[in-house]
């Protein structure tokens, strides 16, 4: 990467590598990130993506992660895996006989 800086002959901060290397390398590039590196990917010299380890041994699901950064909120009464009884349908007109004429414009 050409932005990180060489000490005492170590590379300093993630690998960078091109979409190109890759498609090229993906096993390789693969089996450094499975070793616990972190690998940007750049297009046309931007940096697009970063690969990460999983960390296995963390029992935290993704669900949690996502709760975590503030992108999902979590329901405050769980689901029970059930669905409501369906609302009933006082007209006795099929939906989709509604909805199509809804959409043709005859019904008020």
């Amino acid at each position: 990467m050409a932005a990180a800086k060489a000490i005492e002959g170590l590379d300093v901060g993630p690998k960078s590598v091109g979409v190109r290397e890759l498609r090229q390398s993906a096993s390789q590039i693969l089996d450094r990130v499975k070793m616990g590196e972190s690998v940007i990917v750049t297009e046309h010299g931007r940096p697009v993506a970063r690969l990460v380890p999983i960390d296995t041994d963390s029992k935290r699901s993704f669900i949690q992660e996502y709760v975590e950064a503030g992108l999902l909120i979590p329901a405050e009464i769980p689901w029970d895996g059930t669905w409501p009884d369906p609302i009933p349908n006082p007209t006795g007109i099929d939906s989709s006989v509604w909805l199509r004429e809804d959409r043709d414009g005859e019904i008020e």
